[in-house]
Formats: structure tokens, sequence, C-alpha cells
């Protein structure tokens, strides 16, 4: 009964022939096969990868508000003005055909610069802006954030806007949490950010950047606008190499075609809806889809340039109130369309036999996520642990 119920690793042990330590010939077996060489590196980076996102599927244990973060900065930030990037004929043919462009710009202290990508989205600038400024819902278009929202929020000098934002992202299983302080200017829609140092995040550090600026597509209806991101980042070293590689690869691309998707489905359904544009935002180039946001904005400059300019600064606030009313009721009229189609993809899960008591849809995928990665795991360490067992027997026989 012992036997049976004996380890593999114990099994192993037993089969040494007498005098063998567990520091002789399990450890040179374990690592070296007939030949003498090492096991492979790819097998070994696997068991540790898989090890490493099993034993940490749930956000990091770094990660605490109530701490500073280690330091106070170790990346160059950008800078929040509008980029002057110079395209050429084959990229401005690219951006025509719906792809993205990839881009080097200047950073100080760096050779090479950092990568910035450009993308041409059909919606207009506000619609694009109110996507990426959309952090609550980050969770519901944005690929691997699980959860995001912002904690603080407040006005600075110049008009800019600061957003303290939390994010946790769940990469095949492995989640990393950090906290960011965003700058917005709303007069150029210019977003940038950094870690926020009150905080300490699992990333080591990460900047980046956002600006989208109208478009004037000739020969083409709608309205237009050109994206530019770039991101900057230093994962710690205790992050598998898997995840970090998957980081990597998606810092730039992903971004960008979310932003495309989310936006020109917002844009779409507004046109749907009988918004797509008012006979006189045709004329002056507004839209109807335009943002509260933006139209707090303008109606300040033009106020401006009333007061110095002698202009009847009465009727145009009046117009301006006046447009912001109706854009209100027009956000109340969206959100209650949403609120029905909610209620009504609820009801047809209702009717398919499924229930919402328990864990939700995102708490399942992520226990079935974690279970499957854990089967594998165990086969994969069964199947190395029985190779690593025939050889010891081999070599013991051999010593014998």
């Amino acid at each position: 009964m012992r036997g049976r119920n004996a380890s593999p690793l114990q099994r192993m042990k037993k089969r040494l022939p007498s005098g063998t330590g567990e520091g002789g010939v399990i450890t040179r077996h374990l690592t070296e096969s007939k030949e003498g060489q090492m096991l492979p590196r790819t097998r070994l980076a696997l068991i540790s990868a898989l090890l490493g996102i099993i034993v940490h599927p749930f956000p990091g244990e770094a990660a605490n508000p109530k701490l500073p973060h280690t330091h106070r900065g170790m990346l160059e930030k950008y800078e929040l003005k509008v980029p002057r990037l110079a395209l050429d004929k084959a990229a401005v043919e690219r951006l025509e055909r719906g792809y993205p462009v990839k881009k080097q710009i200047q950073a100080a202290g760096r050779a090479g610069g950092r990568g910035i990508v450009v993308q041409d989205v059909h919606a207009p600038a506000s619609v694009v802006m109110d996507r990426i400024l959309d952090f609550d819902n980050y969770n519901k278009m944005v690929p691997n954030v699980a959860q995001c929202g912002n904690y603080a929020k407040r006005k600075l000098m110049h008009g800019d806007v600061e957003l303290r934002t939390r994010y946790v992202l769940s990469i095949i299983g492995f989640k990393l949490e950090y906290f960011v302080r965003h700058l917005y200017r709303p007069s150029i829609r210019t977003l940038t950010w950094t870690l926020d140092y009150d905080r300490q995040s699992d990333l080591e550090d990460t900047a980046g950047y956002w600006s989208v600026v109208p478009l004037d597509k000739e020969g083409k209806v709608g309205d237009w606008s050109r994206v530019f991101y770039s991101v900057d980042l230093r994962i710690p070293a205790w992050v598998p190499q898997l995840v970090v590689n998957i980081l990597n690869t998606q810092a730039l691309t992903t971004a960008t075609a979310w932003v495309k998707t989310q936006s020109e489905r917002a844009y779409q359904t507004s046109a749907l809806s009988g918004e797509r544009r008012r006979p006189d935002a045709r004329a002056s180039g507004r839209t109807g889809s335009s943002s509260l946001a933006d139209k707090i904005a303008k109606s300040a400059a033009e106020s401006r340039s009333n007061i110095y300019g002698g202009g009847d600064l009465w009727e145009g606030f009046v117009q301006e109130f006046s447009d912001i009313i109706d854009t209100a009721k027009y956000a109340s009229q969206v959100k209650e369309r949403t609120q029905k189609r909610e209620e009504r993809a609820k009801s047809a899960r209702r009717k398919k036999g499924e229930t919402e008591a328990g864990a939700g849809p995102d708490d399942s995928r992520n226990i079935l996520r974690v279970l499957w990665m854990t089967i594998l795991f165990y086969g994969i360490t069964q199947l190395w642990i029985t190779k690593a067992e025939r050889r010891v027997v081999k070599g013991s026989d051999i010593l014998k």
C-alpha cells in the first residue's frame, strides 16, 4: 500500500542503488539526457511559465493603494501637445486602406526613439476621444482589461484635467494591477499618462500618449479623425516571460484597433438614430454627435471672442446652452436604449436556462481557465517526471 501511495519522486529514490545520495544520480539525470546534454530549454520555460500563471492567477500582491511606488518615475514623460509627424506617400496610402502605420519619434535619452502608431478612424474627433476617456467601460472595450475605473478627478490650470485610474489586466489568467495618472488637454484632444507614484503598482513604470486630430478626407462622406498613440512599458522581472511577450507584442497594435472599432461603431449608431448631421452643422463643419465637453469648450472660446470683439454675447450663450441641453437629452436617450438592450439580453439568457446567481460569466471563465491550466501543468509535469524516472532507472543499471 505504501508503494502505491508513494509519490513519483519517492519511487525514484527507492530505485536508486545503495550509497547514492539525493544530490548524486538523481540530480544529474533530472537535468541531463542520455547524451549528457541539458533538457530542452523550451520545455523548462513552458513549465516555469505555467507554474507562474497558476500560482499567480489573481491581482498582483505587489500592488497596494496604501503604499507609495518604489520610485517617482524612470521613463521620460510625453509632452502634452499635438504631434508633428511627417508621413510619406506610402504611409498615407496605407492609412487610406484602413491599416495602421508605425513610426519612430525622438525621445530624450534614447538613441532609437519611441514607437508611435497612426490610425485613421471614420468618426468625428469628439466621438473618438469620448471612447478613449471612457475608462469605466474599458473592460467591455479593450482586450485583456478585466477591471478599470477612475478613483480621482480634478481640474488644473489652462483647462487641463487630471484623471487617476485603476487598471487590472488579465492575460491568460495572469493579472496585473496598476494605478495611472492621466493629464488631458481638451483644447487639443491630447492625453498623456504616467504611473500614479503615490500608489504601489505591479508595473515597474509606464508612460503613454493619445492625440486625436480632425481630418478632412477629400471625396469621402462623413467625419474622419487621425489617432496618434504611443506607450512605454517597464515590466518587473517576476512576470512570466510569456505574459511579457504578449504585452510587448500588443502594446501598440491592439490599442488603435479597439479605438477604431469602438469609435466607428458609436458613430454609426448615432447616424442610424438620425443624428448623423444637422443642416446647420454641414455648413459650419460641426456634427450633431459633438460631445458635451466640446460644446462647453467651444462656448467658452466664442464667449472670449465676443468679449474682445464686441459681439452679441447673450445671443451666442443662449444658442450654445440650447445645444448643450440637446446633447444631454441625446445622451439620456442613448443610455435608455443601452439599458433596454441589456434587459433584452438578460431575458434571452434566462430563457436559455442560464441563471444570474452564483459566479458571473467572467468569474466562471477565470475558474475554468485556471482549472484548465492546472490540468495542463500537471500532465506536462507527470510526463516529464516519468521520462526522468526512466533515465534514473537506466542510470542505476549502468552503475550496477
